[in-house]
């Protein structure tokens, strides 16, 4: 009979291949040391990780618009026509005065090259259905969302007893100032709240008799005009209630 080494039979084991092997054992530890060290030198550290984005935003500007119009003219349709381009898992829409940006998140795995066509196909139809305007209002357009621009800390600021147009300048003017010299702080910038606006009271009469109509332009190429005040006109007299 042929003898048998004592480890034969044995299942492998790392302790006692370490015991056995010490020069192997410490320069597989020292390789290791080296290598965590390496790794957190040059493996680079960010606040917010860039995470894979599986969405798309759909951002609309309409200066002078407030942000119920906003909400129920542009926001509103935007959502329930995108939904149409399928994959989607979710939609979350954003208004404020005259800006108007909806998120479309899709699916994991979804192809978002086709889905960005697919929503550019469909935005230049809807565009024809939205308000039309001014030359600073923009079509509904596409962006790629980053959160990595995104704020870093956000504040609900209330005040009791203030109304919201005086709770913004106050924002505006003196807490917004004071965030902005703080060190560290990149920029700061408010949204919501009200505005303070000059609104005007047209006489449809005297419009007609001008051959003008307040929701349509004079050229005749823009309709739905939702800020008719912003073109002036000599119409003589006193406005009247519209």
């Amino acid at each position: 009979m042929s003898a048998r080494s004592p480890d034969a039979g044995r299942r492998f084991s790392l302790p006692r291949f370490a015991l056995n092997h010490p020069h192997a054992t410490i320069i597989l530890a020292l390789i290791m040391v080296l290598l965590g060290v390496s790794a957190y030198i040059e493996i680079p550290v960010r606040m917010v990780p860039k995470v894979p984005a599986v969405d798309i935003g759909v951002v609309t500007q309409f200066p002078g618009m407030s942000a119920r119009d906003m909400q129920r003219y542009i926001t509103a349709p935007i959502e329930k026509r995108i939904q149409i381009v399928g994959g989607v898992n979710y939609v979350l829409g954003t208004s404020q005065a005259g800006y108007s940006k909806v998120v479309v998140y899709f699916d994991t795995g979804t192809n978002l090259q086709r889905k960005w066509l697919q929503m550019q196909s469909l935005l230049n139809e809807i565009s024809n259905e939205l308000p039309k305007a001014g030359p600073n209002t923009t079509k509904p357009r596409l962006v790629h969302v980053n959160y990595q621009n995104g704020p870093a800390i956000q504040f609900a600021i209330t005040r009791p007893g203030m109304n919201r147009t005086a709770l913004k300048e106050m924002v505006d003017n003196i807490i917004l100032t004071q965030f902005n010299q703080l060190p560290g702080v990149l920029s700061a910038y408010t949204f919501g709240g009200d505005t303070r606006q000059i609104q005007v009271r047209v006489d449809r009469n005297k419009l007609a008799a001008y051959g003008l109509n307040i929701h349509r332009d004079p050229q005749g190429d823009r309709q739905r005009q939702f800020q008719p005040w912003r073109r002036s006109a000599d119409l003589g007299g006193e406005p009247g209630r519209s």
